[in-house]
């Protein structure tokens, strides 16, 4: 059996029973952990995980499961929250779930419309306004006479909070919206909402931040080894694969080029992202091979940019923050950017994620230089002399193609000639409660 790219929950549960499981881990990268275990090096012993940071107890909660029986604890953090709207210039709005001010002009400004909104969440989770939640979000608040500032001030930066970095949220299924900011686990709006909308961060779930994931991917991949049957091979990205129908059940027969290993298997498990996959069956000559193509080119999936880096004056410039004052740094930051003519998704709503890293890491010293991670779509403009280090990950974009439908078909392929899907796209962590619920 042999789980391809980051598998490593998957594979160690199996592991654990040797009589019945021979389990081998194909890993692309040099270590384990795929895009959960790069850590940055910053020297002096200090270390950051990028682009998989943490999270709401219940978003992760197969992640921490395995965590605790490694016996690694993940860290409590404060989930400070400030939204800053309009155009990025040097006096711009903001709202946020952590400031002593009672209110904020743009949520007064946008107050009427904000009750009308929470309104039509409530609806839409009974009776027939439910068949609404398979239209895209901006659709329906166009629809229904929304403005375009109470989506672009309000509703989209709180949605990208959630959902993650992006362009695509206008796009959202209606249904997906209204479960993550209704949910009762998520918690996510508060009381009399109309005031702030964002719940106080003292009345929100638990945020915490992952240790040191490439730790923690090592130990688990050192256990996986140690068993009878069970190994693990880094820097093996499967470049061919192919499927036959043998005696006694399907046979899977892969091939690393650049590892010059291959093997002959039982079952194969996908945690590769949708573009992977699809690749990869291609080659294979399995079966009902349109049933495959229809359901994974339904994913959308976009570059963004992971940037790690000290420039203080862009988070003061942008987010209307003091980044002399750490201990009033929120732990996100969203604001929206201009688009350039030709950019991908040209003509929607596109946000900028920021991470202040020194906040959400207690073993860091606030007072050294402050640390932030941008997560962008297009380069911001962040002093290059700054940048501690810049990568570039795919992300699911949360779209009707994205979510509904493979929601809805994938059931039909797990397990169908031998092959599992479990990559990120199948919503195994991020926020499952809630959107498991809207479909």
């Amino acid at each position: 059996m042999t789980p391809v790219k980051s598998t490593s929950l998957r594979a160690w549960s199996l592991s654990r029973y040797p009589d019945k499981f021979s389990v081998e881990v194909w890993e692309a990268g040099d270590k384990p952990g795929g895009v959960a275990s790069t850590v940055l090096d910053l020297g002096n012993g200090l270390w950051v995980n990028e682009q998989v940071q943490g999270g709401f107890q219940h978003s992760y909660a197969n992640t921490l499961l395995l965590l605790k029986k490694l016996d690694i604890k993940p860290q409590a953090t404060w989930p400070g929250v400030r939204l800053s709207v309009g155009n990025a210039t040097l006096h711009h709005e903001y709202w946020d779930n952590f400031s002593d001010q009672a209110s904020f002009p743009v949520l007064e400004r946008h107050a009427t419309e904000t009750a009308r909104f929470l309104e039509l969440l409530r609806s839409m989770m009974q009776g027939w306004r439910q068949a609404l939640g398979v239209l895209p979000i901006g659709w329906l608040l166009r629809m229904l006479r929304f403005s375009n500032e109470f989506q672009r001030d309000i509703l989209y930066p709180l949605l990208v909070t959630l959902n993650g970095t992006g362009n695509q949220m206008a796009r959202t299924p209606s249904a997906v919206v209204a479960n993550i900011l209704m949910h009762p686990i998520m918690r996510v709006l508060g009381p009399g909402s109309q005031a702030r909308l964002l719940a106080p961060h003292s009345q929100g779930p638990q945020h915490f931040i992952f240790s040191n994931l490439q730790q923690a991917y090592a130990q688990l991949a050192e256990r996986i080894a140690r068993e009878p049957g069970c190994s693990v091979h880094c820097s093996t990205p499967v470049s061919s694969m192919s499927y036959c129908k043998a005696k006694g059940g399907p046979r899977w027969r892969l091939v690393s080029e650049a590892a010059h290993r291959e093997g002959v298997f039982d079952k194969v498990i996908f945690t590769c992202g949708p573009e992977a996959t699809l690749k990869l069956l291609a080659t294979s000559a399995l079966p009902d091979s349109w049933l495959y193509r229809f359901v994974f080119n339904r994913f959308e999936v976009y570059d963004v940019s992971i940037i790690t880096h000290t420039d203080e004056p862009y988070i003061r410039r942008h987010y209307g923050l003091d980044p002399s004052r750490p201990e009033e740094l929120p732990l996100w930051m969203v604001r929206w950017v201009r688009q350039r003519a030709g950019s991908p998704g040209q003509g929607l709503p596109q946000a900028e994620l920021s991470y202040a890293l020194s906040i959400a890491y207690k073993h860091w010293n606030l007072t050294d230089q402050l640390v932030f991670q941008t997560n962008i779509v297009q380069d911001p403009g962040i002093d290059p002399s700054k940048v501690l280090s810049k990568r570039t990950a795919r992300h699911v974009a949360m779209t009707f193609g994205s979510l509904i439908v493979p929601s809805l078909t994938m059931g039909r392929l797990q397990d169908r000639h031998g092959a599992l899907f479990a990559g990120a796209y199948m919503m195994g962590n991020p926020h499952e409660a809630a959107t498991h619920a809207s479909m």
